[in-house]
């Protein structure tokens, strides 16, 4: 599809949306899988005034309805079995204009006969253009709302950073209706290039091999896919990959040294950013607990602060705070207050930071990660940094449980996924972590589990139950 198909296509389905009762300011959720149907929706809905809510079509039918009872959707773009799961939302929820793209047809059918101009809409850089929803992964899911200014702001700071110059192409194997493969996707489009999209990795390694782009956007898992099951396909990319950026989850030292030693010539990015804003990029030379932010957002001012919001200073560690153009507008359904406190005073991430005396910032994890083990602070990155360096072990997570022999309040518990084909007793692991850690932080007991639950980006869910829930 070029420019002027797209342009053509997303006129036609907006005029046809606006023809079936949609008004600016009205929501539309745009449940579909990678494709052009999906890009082609999003910037029809944007054409027609209305706030996009980008939505995972395969989303679980309670996460679907807390999405439709919190924006209350007029509208929804969507697959044939979305459509049937929103048929099962409760009335004052379900969208009263519905517009199915099956695979067959996905455009010619929703576009047919459709013509007609397309009345100019109210609003300004400013105007909320999207809800996208958090994963929920530390709680209820809130609805981030972006501008257009936002999402641009984002953008163009990607294009920058990838000094984006076309001809240049870039294959998204991720969910476009996550803002960590959005913001990708405009940043080659406002740029003049190309965006390969495909649903789901396995379509991607064929692109890869057919389209040859110069660019990979991926997650610390489907690197890890690629790597232990691909790697002969990954290593004949060194002819035509430059770049591959690797985001929403941290990219662990051994699985960056294996990417590096597939391609060696390939520049790795590692973002740093939230559905809240695109921050900027860390230093991936540095380990994987402590990574450097060297470059960040112009247009965002980035701090760390303590709890009073004061500046820390050098050698502390405090809350990263970021504030500027590029932030979010604020969550659907805040009050005008917060989101006014929002624009004055920025927003405080969760992320933990600490400067160095050259003033930059490292990051050290999320706030609400440490762990209390007998009154004395334990943060889980650390232990797990050091159980992953076992040549047993391939991920793990460390959480905290009631102490069963009463102890302690609670005790700090370790779940371990092994590499295949290896081995590794409770005692081994053990040694090795009394070996690199002091006392209080060595886990009192250790469960084996085929793989860790986690988020569709690949974020593990740190809920003790939701670790250790299979543990057995």
């Amino acid at each position: 599809m070029t420019f002027a198909e797209a342009l053509d296509g997303s006129q036609r389905l907006a005029v046809k949306l606006r023809q079936l009762g949609l008004t600016p300011g009205d929501r539309l959720a745009v449940m579909l899988p990678n494709g052009l149907p999906f890009v082609v929706a999003v910037l029809a809905g944007i054409m027609a005034g209305a706030i996009v809510v980008p939505v995972d079509p395969r989303l679980r039918a309670s996460s679907l309805a807390h999405i439709a009872g919190d924006c209350s959707p007029r509208a929804a773009v969507c697959t044939p079995e979305a459509a049937e799961r929103l048929d099962e939302l409760d009335p004052s929820d379900r969208p009263t204009i519905v517009l199915i793209s099956n695979a067959n047809d996905p455009l010619e059918r929703l576009l047919a006969g459709v013509g007609g101009n397309l009345d100019n809409t109210d609003g300004d850089d400013n105007s909320v253009v999207t809800i996208t929803y958090t994963s929920g992964s530390t709680g209820v899911p809130k609805g981030v709302m972006h501008s257009h200014r936002s999402w641009l702001a984002g953008a163009d700071y990607t294009a920058r950073h990838f000094h984006l110059v076309p001809p240049c192409a870039i294959l998204i194997p991720l969910g476009l209706y996550h803002g960590y493969a959005f913001r990708h996707l405009l940043a080659y489009l406002l740029s003049g290039g190309t965006v390969i999209v495909t649903d789901g990795l396995m379509d991607g390694l064929e692109r890869l091999d057919r389209d040859r782009p110069e660019a990979l956007l991926l997650v610390p898992d489907a690197c890890a896919i690629l790597l232990h099951g691909f790697r002969s396909c990954l290593s004949d990319c060194r002819d035509f990959l430059k770049l591959i950026s690797v985001g929403t989850a941290a990219l662990s030292d051994d699985l960056l040294g294996q990417l590096r030693d597939a391609l060696p010539d390939v520049d790795i990015h590692l973002p740093y950013g939230l559905t809240e804003a695109r921050v900027g990029f860390l230093q991936p030379d540095d380990r994987a607990e402590g990574r450097r932010l060297t470059s960040t957002a112009p247009t965002l001012d980035v701090r760390v602060v303590d709890p009073a919001g004061r500046d820390v200073g050098p050698g502390e560690t405090g809350e990263i705070l970021i504030h500027g153009e590029g932030l979010m507008v604020g969550y659907w359904g805040s009050a005008d207050q917060q989101r006014q406190d929002l624009a004055q005073f920025g927003f405080r991430t969760g992320d933990r930071g600490r400067v160095n005396d050259c003033g930059e910032i490292t990051l050290e994890g999320r706030l609400d990660e440490i762990l209390n083990i007998g009154g004395r602070k334990v943060h889980p990155l650390e232990v797990e940094t050091v159980l992953n360096q076992h040549p047993a072990v391939a991920e793990s997570a460390v959480t905290t449980a009631p102490d069963p022999a009463g102890i302690t309040e609670v005790r700090l518990e370790a779940v371990v996924v092994l590499r295949p084909g290896a081995s590794a007793s409770e005692r081994i692991l053990l040694d090795h972590c009394r070996e690199h850690l002091e006392p209080h932080k060595v886990p009192a007991v250790f469960f084996y589990v085929d793989q860790l639950p986690k988020t569709a980006t690949g974020k593990i869910l740190r809920a003790p139950s939701r670790i250790v829930e299979d543990r057995d």
